[in-house]
């Protein structure tokens, strides 16, 4: 089981990007989340299926309340999603991930893997495909910048209304699970070996983690489980 959150200020996409990506599926009418929603997701690595649960916070202002530790336990990665037509959702990305960093880490004190994720982007698209100028912050190349200045893995603009690079943004995200904590094991113990087709996971092992992951194109695998309230 892998666990990962999904965080951002309220009004991002959070429940639509989660929606989108388990049930291909996306409801343009707002639902608050209350607490946290939990879905499962299940992935295909080579011949092993994967289960990945989602935990979808609530979108509170990152400055107020912050996320509580337990949601945190446990976590492998996050997505942090901000929405494209708001500078200020972008900035609070810088917060939320601060957050999730003093809660959770690798087995060897590295911070887990989190993508950064700008949502919405089917309200600029068209805008951007004719050639016309959009703000500085919604541009792919400031947003590269942005998430290299601060910490993400990488950085995806999506829309969970199209469908656009939902997958994407999973997928990269969990790929990168795998190489991370299978590069913390490894400083843990120098020694240790990860055996497979009669060789270990180093070097090229490495490599051979990424191109292994397929995400299953079926979108019947998901199930949104019931919303709780409370603390999980």
């Amino acid at each position: 089981m892998i666990k990962i959150l999904v965080i951002g200020n309220s009004f991002s996409g959070k429940t639509s990007i989660v929606n989108r990506f388990v049930q291909n599926k996306f409801d343009s009418n707002y639902k608050a989340t209350v607490a946290c929603d939990f879905s499962m997701k299940i992935l295909k690595i080579e011949d092993t299926e994967i289960r990945l649960q989602l935990w979808d916070l609530v979108g509170q202002d990152s400055r107020i309340g912050g996320i509580n530790k337990l949601f945190c336990r446990g976590a492998s990665g996050a997505l942090v999603v901000a929405d494209i037509t708001s500078r200020e959702s972008l900035e609070s990305t810088i917060s939320w991930k601060e957050q999730v960093d003093s809660h959770v880490a690798l087995k060897n004190g590295e911070p887990i893997p989190m993508m950064l994720v700008v949502n919405k982007y089917d309200i600029i698209q068209e805008q951007e495909d004719s050639g016309r100028e959009v703000e500085d912050y919604m541009t792919q190349e400031f947003l590269e910048n942005f998430a290299s200045d601060h910490g993400f893995i990488g950085v995806l603009r999506t829309s969970a209304k199209t469908g656009h690079n939902i997958n994407n943004a999973f997928s990269q995200l969990v790929r990168q699970i795998f190489v991370m904590e299978f590069s913390s094991t490894y400083q843990e113990d120098e020694q240790a070996q990860i055996y497979g087709n009669g060789g270990n996971l180093r070097g090229d092992g490495k490599s051979a983690v990424k191109q292994s992951f397929q995400l299953q194109n079926n979108q019947g695998n998901g199930k949104k489980d019931k919303k709780k309230k409370g603390c999980c």
